[in-house]
């Protein structure tokens, strides 16, 4: 038996040897990582069918656990070779609203803070956030229970620390008033001296007459509901800073496991749909580095258009075509890896008998941890010279606007119903499905970026305004600036009839610079205008998706990479449920060559390729100029201890960061997953150390290395002794 020790150095060695522990830290593979508490034949089972990682439940204490509980509970998950996280560290700080307490429901708090609002409206607490996000001492206390985490699970060096999970301001994306703490009231007042010049001239936006800065209050949902003189601003940006508040509780939760690790990850999961509850990404994409994310209303491709490098995971809680369709389409958004939620064992049972869903899934978790994922995080996505606004102020104005239409009891209103698709969504969801149908890879702007001129740094071409109601003064010349420059701008309804605090504007956006598009306006409007609009304005993709009579195809999702010159292009039909395969012509607009990531069978050249789309699953290309090169390996055919191959490419070739996957078969012909994987390479190489383990095991091993670009495959055949 292994001990303690040689198991977790036999962990984190497993593919790299001795490598850094920034080299550990970095998350260059796609991850697959298990939720459900399983016994060791369980968590065997499941490395079996890819899984490479474990939820491991934190012990939610100031003091953090004793060297001897992180030796305990890490046990078993070192002995199936299982990388852990840390879950659930400060749910009870990020999340108090939707957290898991013993004989009650996890909203009970909130369905309290609910009751006293109806029984007594003015009752003060029903206002107050409790814990406060601006209480120091409550964020003190959680810094030292982060740190101290850290400090006993550091040396098994986790994928991440979970800050919290389903974290919210209120429950998860429900929207409250809060929070009128005096301590948070006091950090509100000092974030508004920095939005205002002077008191008198927040009066003069707001329409108040404070005396005081200490007498600053913003007003309640109901009485701003009741409204008529469409000025909206001090109810607006009382909810902007509440969002300001909880990414700078976020960020400070991140900042406290730096500070203890400076390589460490920390991570929020359970991300909810862009708007209520903190959820305004242009403040919360640079607040960590891990995100889970419930992928809602184009949450992932925000964030990840505004912070590149963040990590994003989903969670996986079904199976079938549809569930396959869902999981690609988070890998072709970015996605890192998956959780698998698993509560009825489908995956794998106690006893390490293989589950429905385990048996189904392990195809696909073999492919996307075998090279292809790794690869994808490898490589850049395309931004084309088209970007989206992401306006926060405008979601708040158009739910306003809803709620007093309705006119219905706001409070009434829970998560699930603010998760429902609204007209500043359904625009926003139109317009980044008309783009990405044709190919077309936008760049999403928050309003501080085109406030800063980035649209002129970035050289856009094309913004797409989608139910954009609010602009300040800062966006609005530079979108005059922009137009006048060439650029165009494309919308559903007049820009900018709010300032970007939520005051009723006389002049807006002069319509004459804007084009009206139906295509943004309802599902059936004119998507041809739509796509000649953007090509007009911005160019041409370098590819074109046809029928074979040459029509447009218009239900394929397209996302575009680079790695170094190589061009990858993933096409992912849209989700029907009855619908057969389906062909389709892409034509590129010169000769290259082509591989296929995901069949292989080696690269063809042309300028015109027929593909089968399949219901649940995308075609991935590779496309370059010149034909991509096979990898080679130097090295001794014989197992030594400390031995070590050296896999590189005859040429680097076109591929900044090709990624090679090491597939290690034993005597009896059997894949043995711990001691594979997926790495890139540096410089046109990598070394492989050869595991201690394969010299225990006399015969004739295979070393099976694929380029995950071409396909290419070199195969090593390895002799190990008898001792």
């Amino acid at each position: 038996m292994f001990s303690l020790h040689q198991k977790l150095s036999l962990f984190v060695g497993l593919l790299a040897g001795s490598a850094s522990p920034v080299a550990q830290a970095a998350w260059d593979d796609w991850r697959v990582i298990s939720y459900a508490e399983l016994s060791p034949p369980g968590l065997e089972s499941l490395r079996q069918i890819g899984v490479t990682g474990s939820k491991l439940v934190a012990t939610r204490t100031d003091a953090g656990p004793s060297d001897n509980q992180a030796a305990v509970a890490m046990a078993p998950l070192l002995a199936a070779g299982l990388r852990p996280y840390i879950e659930n560290i400060a749910t009870d700080f990020y999340a108090p609203y939707h957290r898991y307490q013993p004989n009650k429901s996890v909203t009970a708090l909130f369905d309290e803070v609910r009751r006293r609002y109806h029984e007594n409206p003015i009752d003060r607490i029903v206002r107050l956030r409790q814990p406060s996000l601006s209480d120091a001492q409550w964020m003190r206390r959680i810094e030292l229970r982060l740190a101290a985490h850290v400090r006993e699970y550091g040396k098994y060096q986790p994928l991440y620390y979970s800050l919290g999970d389903e974290t919210g301001i209120a429950d998860l994306a429900a929207n409250w008033d809060f929070d009128l703490s005096p301590e948070a009231l006091r950090s509100m007042r000092v974030w508004l001296r920095r939005q205002y010049p002077s008191l008198a001239a927040l009066n003069l936006q707001w329409g108040t007459k404070f005396v005081e800065w200490s007498e600053v209050v913003p007003p309640t949902t109901e009485t701003t509901i009741a409204r008529s003189d469409k000025n909206y601003s001090a109810w607006s940006d009382g909810k902007a800073w509440m969002d300001v508040a909880f990414a700078d509780a976020i960020h400070q939760g991140t900042n406290a496991v730096h500070k203890a690790d400076p390589v460490a990850l920390a991570g929020l999961e359970g991300a909810q749909t862009p708007g209520w509850g903190g959820y305004d990404y242009t403040k919360l994409a640079d607040a960590v580095d891990v995100l889970e994310a419930y992928d809602s209303h184009n949450n992932i491709e925000i964030v990840k258009s505004l912070n590149p490098a963040l990590v994003v995971l989903t969670t996986s809680f079904a199976a079938g075509p549809l569930e396959f369709h869902r999981i690609w389409h988070e890998v072709l958004l970015g996605g890192g890896g998956i959780i698998l939620w698993d509560e009825k064992h489908g995956f794998a049972a106690e006893d390490g008998s293989l589950g429905p869903r385990g048996q189904e899934m392990a195809p696909l978790f073999a492919e996307l941890t075998g090279g292809l994922g790794a690869q994808l995080l490898a490589s850049q996505p395309v931004r084309d010279k088209v970007a989206i606004l992401y306006s926060p102020a405008s979601f708040r104005l158009s739910w306003l606007a809803d709620r007093q239409t309705d006119g219905r009891d706001w409070t009434l209103r829970d998560s699930e119903a603010e998760d429902a698709e609204t007209p500043f969504r359904a625009v926003t969801r139109r317009a980044a499905a008309q783009l990405y149908h044709a190919g077309i890879q936008p760049q999403w702007l928050g309003p501080d970026m085109v406030a800063d001129g980035e649209l002129r740094r970035r050289g856009i071409r094309v913004l797409v305004l989608p139910h954009v109601l609010a602009l300040s003064s800062r966006e609005t010349s530079e979108l005059r600036r922009f137009v006048n420059g060439g650029g165009t701008l494309l919308a559903d309804v007049v820009p900018g009839q709010f300032d970007g605090h939520g005051h009723i504007q006389p002049v807006p956006l002069a319509a004459s610079q804007v084009k009206l598009m139906t295509a943004l306006q309802h599902d059936d409007g004119d998507a041809a205008a739509f796509d000649a609009a953007v090509r007009a304005g911005a160019g041409m993709p370098g590819f074109r998706l046809e029928t074979r009579d040459r029509l447009a195809v218009r239900d394929v999702d397209i996302r575009v990479f680079h790695n170094g010159s190589v061009t990858i292009i993933a096409l992912l039909r849209d989700f029907a449920p009855d619908s057969a395969v389906k062909d389709a012509v892409l034509r590129l607009r010169r000769p290259m060559w082509r591989s296929d990531m995901r069949s292989g069978g080696g690269a063809t050249y042309g300028d015109s390729v027929t593909l089968r789309l399949e219901r649940d699953s995308p075609v991935v290309l590779a496309l370059s100029d010149r034909r991509l090169p096979a990898p080679a390996i130097n090295g001794s055919h014989m197992v030594k201890a400390g031995g070590r191959l050296t896999i590189s490419l005859a040429r680097l070739g076109a591929a900044s960061q090709p990624v090679m996957h090491v597939s290690v078969t034993n005597p009896v012909g059997q894949i043995v997953t711990r001691l594979g994987g997926s790495r890139r390479l540096n410089h046109g190489q990598m070394v492989w150390n050869v595991p201690d383990e394969m010299a225990h095991q006399p015969g004739q091993w295979l070393v099976t290395v694929r380029d995950a670009l071409s396909g290419e495959r070199v195969l090593w055949p390895l002799t190990a002794e008898k001792r």
